[in-house]
């Protein structure tokens, strides 16, 4: 996949969190064409999802499950996000495994290179 997207693209440390999962689903050994699909509209928006996040965080002033990430979701410019697309963000924005994100976990992977690499998110 990240050959297929340009690893130019995408941040060092996300980059890494990638390829160490190395897939979405632990029960299949490839990426199937929807887990692409899905991947890549992530990516190419992860500027509005850094705002998603930050903002629903700063309003529930804790982190969000994937329930309250969907309805927060719903009432911006993300309503058109799929379950699948939402299960990739949290693959690989939930650093702890707990089922939550934060800001900082997007800061953790993304760093300062949020805007200059995604834009903002428009």
């Amino acid at each position: 996949i990240i050959n297929i997207l340009g690893s130019w693209r995408i941040p060092p440390a996300l980059r890494a969190r990638l390829l160490q999962q190395r897939r979405l689903c632990a029960t299949q050994s490839v990426v199937t064409y929807a887990e692409f699909v899905a991947l890549n509209h992530v990516l190419n928006k992860m500027g509005n999802f850094e705002h998603l996040v930050s903002a629903a965080c700063a309003a529930k002033q804790a982190p969000l499950s994937k329930d309250e990430f969907k309805s927060h979701a719903m009432h911006t410019r993300a309503s058109n996000l799929t379950p699948l697309e939402v299960d990739v963000i949290y693959f690989l924005f939930d650093l702890d495994g707990d089922g939550r994100i934060t800001t900082s976990d997007f800061e953790q992977l993304l760093g300062h290179r949020l805007r200059s690499t995604f834009g903002d998110g428009a």
